[in-house]
Order: structure tokens, then C-alpha cells, then sequence
């Protein structure tokens, strides 16, 4: 039972990293789409609804890599 702790901690691990990464991955591509949609659609809808995508993903980052510490 041990063995397997030890061998799942690491996949876990790496799994985590594998979010995480693709986390950022998402938010970069959230940023320059909002660039691309600000320069194309100049709706003021637009703007905010990906200003509160980023900042949910901010947060969801946030509470992980809390959670990741404790």
C-alpha cells in the first residue's frame, strides 16, 4: 500500500503540472485574443466578459497553487 502512495505522488504531481501549464497556456492565449477582439470588436461586452474570464483563471490559480502549498 506504501509502494503504491509513493508511486501516485509523483503522477499527481505531474498532472498538477501538466493543469497548471496548461493554465498559463489558456491565459496567454486569453490576453492576446483579448488584443486581437479589442483591435477587431470594439464592444465594450466583449472587453469585460474577458476581463472576468482572466481574472477567474487568476484566481483559479491562485486557490491551486494555495492549495498546492498546505
Amino acid at each position: 500500500a506504501q509502494a503504491v502512495v509513493i508511486y501516485s505522488q509523483p503522477v499527481a504531481e505531474t498532472l498538477d503540472n501538466r493543469l497548471f501549464v496548461g493554465l498559463m497556456v489558456i491565459s496567454i492565449a486569453a490576453m492576446y485574443g483579448g488584443v486581437f477582439i479589442r483591435q477587431k470588436v470594439p464592444t465594450q461586452l466583449f472587453r469585460k466578459l474577458i476581463l472576468v474570464i482572466l481574472l477567474m483563471l487568476a484566481v483559479f490559480l491562485l486557490v491551486t497553487s494555495l492549495t498546492k502549498m498546505f
